[in-house]
């Protein structure tokens, strides 16, 4: 029977006249050396240098000095960021599709159009009926206000309106 010797980090077993264990030098973590540094203001301090001693391959990894071969792993963070930022782009992608073909077709579509200034006695709804005799005046009052950008009906004698034309 083997009896089992205890070092600072770990049980090593003993070994023994008839076992199979061989006994293993207790591991010494590096030590870094610090160069002497100077205190003058800005002047940088170089990082510690290790000494020449032999550092196991569990510390190599914890140090981050060897690669992983692999696939790539994404955090559950990371993964919300990704996330974010592909909804963000498919948002700008569609607003600005969106915004080509408002502008392509707007101005496609725009009808002919002419300025009439309000005479005094005129309302809008007399200046729709005027300008398209054989549409309803309801629509032709919505259109010219989207025309002028007007929040109401209300017409000042003088005035300039942009108004359809109808052939």
């Amino acid at each position: 029977m083997s009896t089992t010797v205890r070092s600072a980090r770990t049980a090593v077993p003993q070994a023994s006249a008839g076992s199979s264990w061989r006994q293993l030098p207790a591991r010494q973590p590096a030590t870094f050396t610090r160069p002497a540094t100077s205190n003058r203001p800005g002047a940088s301090n170089p990082p510690a240098t290790p000494s020449r001693q032999r550092i196991s391959p569990q510390r190599i990894s914890r140090q981050g000095t060897s690669r992983r071969k692999g696939p790539a792993r994404l955090t559950r963070r990371g993964r919300l960021v990704l996330l974010v930022l592909l909804v963000l782009l498919m948002f700008a992608a569609v607003s600005f599709g969106r915004s080509a073909s408002s502008e392509a077709s707007s101005e496609a579509a725009r009808p002919a159009t002419r300025e009439l200034i309000v005479q005094p006695g005129q309302s809008l709804w007399q200046i729709a009926q005027h300008v398209a005799p054989g549409v309803d005046p309801r629509e032709m009052v919505l259109r010219i206000r989207d025309l002028n950008d007007l929040d109401s009906s209300l017409v000042v004698p003088g005035q300039p309106l942009v108004v359809p034309v109808f052939v």
